[in-house]
């Protein structure tokens, strides 16, 4: 999704100018935290999985780790 979009997706809620870009590398948390010169726990990681027929999206703090046992006791 460009940058653009999600600027005008964002303008009605006047939060269009709250965007960050990084000239840097935030594919990890780790590199978004240090992009940002901020703890990892700071940074908030999205996961999203196809479960069954529905998508399932988790956000969590970047310092977080997903229980792989307890996700699949709940969502099967």
């Amino acid at each position: 999704m460009s940058l653009h979009i999600v600027q005008e997706y964002l303008k009605p809620y006047a939060k269009d100018s709250q965007i960050i870009e990084l000239s840097q590398s935030s594919a990890t948390v780790e590199l978004a935290a240090q992009a940002l010169g901020i703890q990892e726990g700071r940074i908030a990681k999205t996961l999203s999985l196809w479960v069954k027929d529905h998508a399932v999206v988790i956000v969590c703090a970047g310092d977080c780790r997903i229980d792989n046992r307890a996700f699949k006791e709940v969502f099967k």
